[in-house]
């Protein structure tokens, strides 16, 4: 077969027109219609040529479908299903309160604690937006292998570190400290910390300390290896920088001491969910 070199102009300047007066009826119909149409699934909107004329979105003309739902719709979906792989995320990582799961899978940028809870003192909300901000930094500075966030019972440290699985794309592990004290829990999991790609190592410090000193031993040298592997890790801890030198010794000091490779936030003393209640509780009285 001979290949054709040349076009016919008669025919192209046919298909052109075509294609306009196929624009031209759909702009006609997204005028006339839009207006009377209340939502996606309205009769009108489900009779629309706008909507359901393929040659909309398989040729791109313009910005495809008119229908004005048409591009809400696919973002509400998108939405939907963003969230569903969040808390799907969460909950295989195995992170152990739902209300946290629920709350975070839906979210697109880290809670902050309201200032409404500190009332005029709002230095004690410096440490509480410290956990935020280092967090939301350490996701986007992969230099940055081991995040070790210390301070008091609630103030938000594992919440912190729940948002970190939520949003990154790393098979992830939530390791209570406290596993290590049960061999019967720690033997099926005891690989996979190892090798998983972000493990979070929760409340570090409180698992048992015995005679043979075999549960901060295993717990120490886990983080020290994943350390020394550069692999993502989380640690969060009630311990300072010398409590946890103290108790798992220099081996883990000389490497906590790695600049960029780990990152140090202090959350502080402030009890984030006692803040919660007092000030709903003064609203309720106020009220």
């Amino acid at each position: 077969m001979k290949r054709l070199s040349t076009f016919d102009e008669l025919t192209l300047k046919q298909f052109q027109d075509r294609a306009m007066l196929a624009m031209d009826n759909i702009k006609s119909t997204r005028r006339n219609d839009c207006p009377r149409c209340p939502d996606a699934h309205s009769e009108v909107a489900m009779k629309c040529s706008s909507r359901l004329d393929p040659d909309t979105e398989t040729h791109g003309f313009l910005d495809g479908p008119m229908c004005r739902h048409v591009e809400a719709e696919a973002h509400r979906a998108a939405e939907e299903e963003l969230t569903k792989r969040r808390a799907e995320r969460m909950k295989h990582a195995g992170v152990p309160d739902p209300e946290v799961i629920k709350t975070l899978a839906a979210l697109r940028v880290m809670p902050q604690p309201p200032r409404a809870w500190f009332g005029p003192d709002q230095s004690r909300r410096d440490a509480a937006m410290l956990v935020v901000e280092g967090a939301e930094a350490w996701l986007g500075y992969p230099d940055c292998r081991c995040l070790v966030i210390t301070g008091d019972v609630g103030t938000g440290k594992s919440t912190a570190a729940a948002w970190i699985v939520a949003s990154t794309q790393d098979n992830a592990l939530w390791l209570p400290a406290r596993v290590v004290d049960d061999l019967e829990r720690w033997k099926p999991v005891s690989e996979l910390a190892y090798r998983v790609g972000l493990l979070v190592i929760d409340d570090l410090g409180t698992e048992r300390e015995s005679d043979s000193g075999w549960s901060v031993d295993t717990i120490g040298g886990l983080l020290v290896d994943r350390l020394d592997s550069g692999k993502r890790t989380v640690v969060t801890t009630n311990l300072n920088g010398l409590g946890l030198v103290k108790r798992y010794g220099d081996r883990l000091r000389s490497r906590l001491s790695r600049r960029p490779q780990v990152g140090l936030i202090e959350a502080g003393t402030t009890d984030l969910r006692r803040m919660k209640r007092e000030y709903q509780q003064r609203i309720g009285e106020a009220k």
